[in-house]
């Protein structure tokens, strides 16, 4: 009895590693066919390309994010393991409006190809305020960086002004127009507690 299972142990083993593979090959084309490639390119009104690194975030109708990228110098993306659902693509980019679009992948087979309009966002012109007193006091670097951190607040900017109105405080920690900047920014990222914090600091530094 011993001798005889020894003699079909190898057949029986051939038979179930045969097994495994041909269900691996079969789920295969399921697995393939849950996925979609998007394909995709960002570009301005004027069909010019958006070479300033357009960010790219796809999230679930729940609002779990699925995938964050970044476009290349062409503005060209690629965003690979998507599901077969409906899902929410937010696209932004210094200096344009951000975009969402709704992407659709249940239908269709292959990859999808895209192309995601940017609007160019206004110019912040802010007329030139009247020195404050703090200005005065304040010394040549932290009134240099303010300036540098107004000029990139025009320009919407809003990742370096916020730096330089920062370095401005950090040179000069009473610099109140400094403060009120820092501030306009928070009130945009909702960061009130932030943002009164330093509007309360520079009614105290120039009252």
């Amino acid at each position: 009895m011993h001798q005889r299972f020894q003699r079909h142990l190898p057949r029986m083993l051939g038979g179930f590693v045969l097994l495994i593979v041909l269900e691996f090959l079969s789920s295969r084309p399921a697995q393939a066919q849950r996925v979609r490639p998007v394909w995709g390119q960002v570009v301005t009104e004027e069909d010019a390309v958006v070479s300033s690194g357009a960010t790219i975030v796809v999230e679930m109708r729940d609002g779990q994010r699925s995938a964050e990228i970044r476009a290349d110098s062409q503005g060209r993306f690629e965003i690979r393991g998507l599901f077969r659902q409906t899902y929410l693509m937010t696209v932004r980019a210094e200096g344009f409006h951000p975009q969402q679009v709704y992407l659709d992948l249940k239908d269709g087979v292959g990859p999808v190809t895209m192309r995601i309009v940017m609007h160019r966002a206004p110019s912040r012109k802010t007329a030139s305020p009247l020195p404050a007193l703090t200005d005065m006091s304040a010394p040549k670097n932290a009134r240099k960086a303010f300036q540098k951190a107004v000029q990139a607040l025009q320009a919407n900017r809003l990742d370096e002004a916020r730096e330089k109105f920062e370095k401005a405080i950090a040179a000069h920690p009473c610099y109140a127009r400094a403060l009120t900047g820092l501030a306009s920014i928070q009130i945009a990222a909702r960061d009130l507690d932030g943002a009164a914090a330093n509007l309360q600091q520079a009614m105290r530094c120039d009252p």
